[in-house]
């Protein structure tokens, strides 16, 4: 059983850029290999500080809470290359806000920022 994310940025976080630009088709995205997401349910809420997401060239792991009776997600993230990469583009990210309009905030990291310049 395997899934597929909507988004090929999230691979970015464990390629070099030269093989991001050139890999796969963009609509297809991001190949889901496994998920582990041991949460601890209590009060309306969601909370777990283990949660791992591997792709098949990045693996995320993270943790933080969603609180389903107010609606307010807490999450933080910091994706690993699964491959040794010439250029390493790590950049942590959190999600944040309601669940219904969710932010994503990628912290600050001299690769990303480049990476960003660069685009």
């Amino acid at each position: 059983m395997g899934g597929h994310f909507p988004d090929r940025l999230i691979e970015l976080s464990g390629l070099s850029v030269f093989t991001w630009l050139m890999s796969g088709n963009a609509e297809q995205g991001a190949k889901l290999v496994c998920a582990v997401l041991p949460l601890r349910f209590k009060s309306g809420s969601a909370s777990g500080n283990s949660i791992v997401v591997e792709t098949e060239n990045v693996q995320i792991v993270g943790g933080g809470s969603v609180n389903f009776k107010n609606g307010n997600l807490d999450l933080a993230f910091l994706p690993r290359a699964k491959k040794k990469q010439l250029v390493e583009i790590v950049s942590p990210f959190e999600i944040k806000g309601n669940l219904l309009d969710p932010e994503l905030i990628v912290k600050d990291s001299g690769a990303g920022r480049a990476m960003g310049e660069v685009l």
